[in-house]
């Protein structure tokens, strides 16, 4: 048994090396490792809302494309098969109001990034705000 210094520290040894040299030092390691932790799971919880965004816009809009690719196939089988059934009167009727309709949140995605659409003033015209703005709006 004697009185040492280990790792910075001062260290009383016992019969049963019982002794935490630098437990101190490792301890506060590990508190700025969970100070980085949860910052790492905040910029995480950020990018996976972020994604859940995209994901419900995604979502959105794929029930439009697939209303006008419906509307294409019944057009189809109208005009080309000389068969038209109210069934199919109605999935032209929806594609059309998708088709020919806007939708402003969606739209906004047309003007995102490299290789987006520049003509900002046309988007003003048609919805009365920038992109910027619709993108805020939440369905």
């Amino acid at each position: 048994m004697g009185i040492e210094e280990v790792r910075g520290e001062t260290y009383v040894g016992n019969p049963r090396d019982l002794g935490l040299p630098g437990a101190l030092g490792e301890i506060r390691l590990l508190q700025e490792g969970m100070v980085q932790g949860n910052s790492r799971i905040t910029v995480l919880e950020e990018q996976v809302a972020k994604l859940n965004e995209c994901v419900t816009t995604l979502r959105e809009s794929g029930k439009d494309y697939k209303m006008i690719r419906s509307r294409f196939v019944s057009t189809f089988k109208r005009d080309k098969l000389n068969k038209e059934d109210p069934v199919d009167t109605k999935i032209i009727r929806g594609g059309n109001v998708a088709m020919h309709g806007g939708d402003v949140v969606v739209d906004a995605l047309l003007f995102d990034g490299i290789g987006g659409r520049q003509d900002f003033y046309a988007f003003e015209a048609l919805y009365g705000m920038h992109p910027t703005t619709a993108r805020l709006i939440s369905k």
